[in-house]
Parts: structure tokens; sequence; C-alpha cells
């Protein structure tokens, strides 16, 4: 069944568009007075500035799948499809259900981690110009490639490996960042375990 449903979403994002570069944010202008939206599913409107958002919202991958000419068109299309199952899902007031508040609450605290990692770890795990090009420097090579029908290897140039390198330090250091951000919480806050019950739990598996 799960397998179902991800397979009907990722439907829902198959859309056929044309391989332009040129970005389709932005493109969509609002109707007359009155009319200010682009469609309406029962009396729900979807305006132009819905389409901007939620196309901001996707994954540079996906946006990538709706630009071009049609594109937009075909997004909204999409939207359209998201709100008709909102609405039916929301008919079958799904929401009073247990299952459902306990996975909207396990979102939700998942969403809040998200947003404060962002703020505690993200943010703070930059990796500046001269540290790229001081890592670059330092392991010169492990840029050196040996190249087939040449006497000498060939050193890839500093610009050709920069982003993967920013990427690399970016990886790390948030991976430095996100341990002590996390034993500084450990301090601040009372963590105990219940030392019988997780060898009931786990036996003579290390405790998590």
């Amino acid at each position: 069944m799960k397998k179902l449903i991800a397979i009907a979403m990722l439907a829902l994002l198959a859309v056929a568009c044309t391989e332009s570069k040129e970005p389709i944010t932005g493109k969509t202008k609002a109707g007359k007075a009155g009319e200010d939206y682009l469609a309406k599913v029962n009396t729900v409107p979807i305006r132009a500035e819905d389409l901007e958002y939620e196309f901001n919202m996707l994954p540079f991958q996906v946006q990538q799948m709706f630009m071009g000419e049609g594109g937009m068109e075909g997004f909204l299309e999409e939207l359209i499809k998201k709100e008709l199952l909102y609405q039916e899902a929301n008919k079958r007031n799904y929401i009073t259900k247990a299952e459902f508040k306990k996975r909207e609450a396990d979102f939700r605290k998942r969403l809040m981690i998200e947003f404060l990692l962002e703020d505690e770890v993200e943010k703070k795990s930059i990796a500046t110009d001269s540290e790229i090009r001081e890592y670059y420097d330092k392991n010169i090579q492990d840029f050196v490639l040996e190249v087939p029908n040449k006497d000498k290897p060939q050193t890839l140039e500093f610009d050709a490996v920069k982003e993967l390198i920013r990427q690399r330090l970016v990886a790390e250091k948030e991976q430095d960042v996100f341990d002590s951000y996390v034993t500084g919480l450990k301090k601040s806050y009372k963590v105990s375990l219940n030392e019988e019950a997780v060898r009931q739990a786990f036996g003579n598996k290390t405790a998590p």
C-alpha cells in the first residue's frame, strides 16, 4: 500500500517538459480584478503566488521537470491534483483519526528539528573561499589524474573542483558543529537511562 501511494505521489510530478534552462518562476500573470486566480477546485483558488511558492519549495532536480515552455501549466495541473486529493481526504475526516494525529505530531517534531538544525548547524557551517583554496593547495595530490596516452599526469584546475571541495568541507563542518551542539544540549538537559530496562530490551547488545 505504501509503495502504491509513493508511486501515485511520484506520478503527480511526472510532467513532460521541454528541455529549456529558462526558470519558470515569475512567468505567471494575475488575472483581472476578481479573477486573480489561475484555477479553482470547488471554492479553493490557486493563485500565481501559490504556484511560485510551491515551485520554490521543490528540490532543484524536480524544478527542472517544470522548466521551459508549458512547464508552468504542467505544474499548475499538479497543484490541481494535489488540491483534489486533499479535499477528498478532508471529506473523509482523516484528521480525527488517532493514527493521523500520531503521524501529524511526528511530522511537527521533525519539522521543528529541521528548523533548529538550519539555525544551529547549517548557518554555522560555511566554507569560505580561502578555506577551500587552502584545502586544495594542501591536498593537491588528490587532484592529480593519470590520463591515457599522456606522458605526465594531469592536475585538475582549482575552479573545476572548487564546489566539490566546498561540499566536502561543509559536510565536515556540519558534522563537527552538530556533535558539539548536541554535546552542549546534553549538559543543559537532564538525560537518564533506565539501565535495567535497557538490558531487558537489548540483552547483550550495546544500548543506544
